[in-house]
């Protein structure tokens, strides 16, 4: 290894390898109170709460990720029994650090999902792996998805650089430091998997291919069929079954974690329209609000979904000639009225605050539109590409 442990012993170098990275943030102790009483209320001060992320804020086995969102030493967080965060302090900087604290929320939200399925972590001890923590097993696979070579990210106020290709993740300034990481694919998840019949050539090892979908296929009559009631206009060039096995797998597990709260089936077949530069990341990494949730916030900020094609298609980008629509198999399990710019789903009525609704819509009684907050909620099952017949 490197030069500061040569002269000890291999378990001794491990031991003081994983050491040295505790001290950077994986398990830092908070270095102040999270919270102190403040005096009273001036017209400079303000206070205000979180109160949408109850049962994650109760789960968080420390503040540490708290106390990095706080705009400045002045304003004060408090995490309170309850699961509600309350905050305090300037006006201009509370505002700052409320927002801030929600982007971290739904990071996390997000990191916990991402655990389930795959595990980042370095090696400590004869070939033995040390698990990262969830945001940076988060982050670490976010940016592995996004098929760069090497990246550069800010972690709790640390920068901290990965090289994909050699597989080693350093810190600024610490480069002679280089510590070999891995990423295990928890496969226990899809062996509990039944992937659907009608999948093919999906040999040993491979995670994603784009078969065409033959034309005497129940499916391919069905999507022509409503194509040619949308527009008359409109010609398929192909479909495309979409079988990626981690992406299933996420979704399969979701969906039975919905029937198993709501008690019945909710899977619906919808229309998500959108442009070319999307097409891959769906394929890939399914429909995150990064590159979803560009289009509209009419009913909530999440990734939308269209009962009818023709609502869909007026939000596929025809620039290069070729449309590009994908028909999604989407468990919406119990559906709210969403209203603009919506941030997460509300709590359901008559339930604990916790228990929030599954997904939003345009109306209820007779949906047009749906909105998902929750990336795997949905499952890219088929992707057509067509043009107009004037182009």
């Amino acid at each position: 290894m490197d030069a500061p442990f040569a002269t000890e012993s291999a378990e001794t170098r491990d031991q003081n390898e994983y050491d040295y990275l505790r001290r950077y943030q994986f398990e830092q102790p908070i270095q102040e109170p999270l919270y102190k009483e403040h005096e009273a209320h001036s017209e400079t001060h303000s206070e205000t709460q979180i109160t949408e992320y109850e049962v994650l804020v109760q789960q968080l086995e420390n503040s540490q990720g708290l106390m990095h969102c706080k705009a400045d030493g002045n304003v004060e967080v408090l995490r309170q029994l309850n699961g509600k965060i309350k905050i305090s302090g300037p006006k201009d900087v509370v505002f700052k650090t409320k927002s801030s604290i929600v982007l971290y929320l739904r990071k996390l939200e997000k990191a916990e999902e991402v655990s389930q399925y795959v595990e980042w972590g370095f090696s400590i001890n004869r070939g033995k792996v040390k698990p990262f923590d969830k945001i940076l097993n988060y982050e670490l696979e976010t940016k592995y998805k996004d098929n760069v070579q090497s990246t550069a990210f800010d972690h709790y106020g640390t920068l901290m650089f990965v090289d994909y290709t050699s597989m080693h993740i350093w810190y600024d300034g610490d480069d002679a430091y280089k510590y070999k990481i891995s990423r295990i694919i928890k496969d226990s998840v899809s062996f509990n998997v039944g992937f659907p019949s009608s999948w093919t050539h999906m040999e040993l090892g491979v995670q994603c291919t784009e078969e065409k979908v033959d034309s005497g296929d129940e499916i391919f009559n069905f999507i022509q069929k409503k194509f040619w009631k949308a527009d008359r206009n409109i010609k398929i060039l192909q479909i495309l079954r979409v079988q990626n096995r981690h992406l299933f797998s996420q979704f399969n597990v979701k969906q039975k974690e919905l029937q198993q709260k709501n008690g019945t089936d909710s899977e619906l077949l919808l229309w998500h329209g959108t442009s070319k530069d999307c097409i891959d990341k769906i394929i890939n990494n399914g429909f995150n609000r990064s590159y979803c949730g560009r289009n509209g916030t009419a009913y909530g900020k999440g990734v939308y979904f269209a009962v009818k094609l023709r609502l869909s298609l007026k939000y596929t980008s025809t620039s290069s000639g070729i449309g590009h629509m994908f028909l999604a198999t989407v468990e919406v399990g119990e559906s709210c009225e969403g209203y603009r710019n919506m941030p997460v789903l509300p709590p359901r009525r008559e339930c604990a605050s916790h228990i929030t609704y599954d997904s939003a819509c345009d109306d209820p009684y007779d949906p047009y539109m749906f909105v998902l907050f929750n990336d795997i909620q949905a499952y890219p099952s088929y992707h057509i590409a067509f043009r107009y017949h004037n182009w």
